[in-house]
Formats: structure tokens, sequence, C-alpha cells
């Protein structure tokens, strides 16, 4: 029997924060890695995890040429974060996903159900006990929980006190 996938699925917007200091990009290229999330992600790639994020910032967006610039975005953050394998992201009421080889659709339902059914064909899962989402949203939880994957809140996820043994995570203390 083939062992699980490791796949650590984060909300992208746990990744970044912007350099203008507003709460949205203002451009493609507002934005820095945090160094908190830069580390978190090392831990689990260190463990042998595949690296993917989400992203539902576009889904609702009404500017012009919103699209090309949602595309323009993520690539970008690709491009200064390459343990980011790839992101799937809402617009326009599809989600689709944008990696190395370019965007393609993958469904209309939610943003993670779609990300969840993606990975699982993508790499074959049939148990999905090594998919992990990491999140600050309610939602997302109630969302991991209804299929199958493992859920780890935000904070704990970038704390430095997350310890991996075997296919469990274990906390070791105030980190």
């Amino acid at each position: 029997m083939k062992p699980p996938a490791k796949v650590l699925l984060v909300r992208v917007d746990l990744l970044t924060e912007t350099l203008s200091g507003k709460q949205m990009p203002q451009h493609c290229r507002d934005f820095k890695i945090v160094n908190s999330a830069r580390l978190a992600i090392e831990r689990w790639l260190s463990c042998g995890y595949a690296i993917l994020g989400f992203s539902d910032r576009y889904k609702n967006s009404r500017e012009k040429d919103f699209f090309a610039r949602a595309i323009e975005e993520l690539n970008y953050l690709l491009y200064c974060f390459p343990p980011l394998e790839s992101v799937y992201f809402a617009i326009e009421g599809e989600v689709c996903k944008l990696n190395a080889a370019g965007v393609c659709p993958v469904g209309v339902a939610s943003l993670l159900e779609c990300a969840i059914d993606s990975i699982s064909s993508q790499y074959a899962v049939t148990d999905r006990t090594g998919i992990w989402v990491t999140s600050d949203r309610e939602a997302d939880a109630e969302i991991a929980a209804s299929m199958g994957v493992n859920f780890l809140v935000a904070d704990i996820w970038r704390s430095t006190s997350v310890e991996f043994v075997g296919r469990t995570i274990e906390l070791t203390g105030a980190g």
C-alpha cells in the first residue's frame, strides 16, 4: 500500500504582509514573506511535505483586468517563495490552480474543497491523513474536518514549539 501523500495547504495570507502597510496589496509586488511563515515552511519541508497555497482574496473583485493582476501577484509570490509549488485561488466563481506550468481551472465548488480534491487526485491520495490545512479561519477548519483532512490553527503552525513525531504533530512548550 502506498503511504499517504504529505501535503501542507496553507492560506496565502498567512505567508505575507504588505510592504505598504495596507491590508491588501496596492500592486503585485507589495508584499514580503513573513519570517515566522518562512520558518514554519522550512520545518514542514524538512519533514517531506509538499507546500501548496490557497487564497480567496480575488473571489469577489469587480476591477477591470483583475484576473491579470491576480495572476501577476501570485506568479510573483511563487517566484519569491520557491517552496510554494502552486496556489489555488478563486476568481469570478471559478477555482484555478497556478504553478510553473501556468493556470488551469479545477472546479466551481468552494475553494478549499476544490483544492483538497485536486490534491487528492494529483497525489493519488486515498488516505487523506497526510494532508494538512493551516488557516486562521473557522470556516476552513470546518471544511477540512468535513473532507477528512487535518487542520492546524495558524498561530500554532507559526509557533516554533511544533515538533513532528511520526505522522503526528506535538507541541513542545512555549514558542
